[in-house]
């Protein structure tokens, strides 16, 4: 993985998502949707994977950026990203396709 590049997770559902995926040091823009907080880390050779740590969605990626910046375990980390969905819906379409990955990536979190 490297700063420019897209990711693609899957929902439980089957339902594919395709994710802008950049640095949390990098500043995205004033837009909505759905965002994942991820760390790569290295499989076997030069193969990457993403745990994903927090599934949400914003109305402004510029300021729930800035918050995940002040957190303790993540700021300065390189190998933290985060990944953007776009998403123009309303906020209950969000919280559906929010809801989709976590079951797929975070079962054991309460939905």
């Amino acid at each position: 993985m490297n700063s420019a590049m897209t990711i693609t997770l899957d929902g439980a559902s089957g339902t594919t998502y395709e994710f802008a995926a950049r640095p949390l040091s990098e500043t995205p823009g004033p837009f909505g949707g759905i965002y994942v907080i991820g760390r790569r880390q290295k499989t076997s050779g030069s193969d990457e994977s993403l745990q994903v740590l927090f599934i949400g969605q914003s109305d402004d990626f510029t300021q729930t950026a800035e918050g995940f910046r002040e957190e303790d375990d993540l700021r300065g980390d390189p190998d933290v990203l985060f990944c953007l969905h776009l998403e123009e819906s309303d906020g209950e379409a969000r919280d559906d396709i929010c809801e989709d990955l976590r079951s797929n990536y975070m079962p054991q979190e309460e939905l």
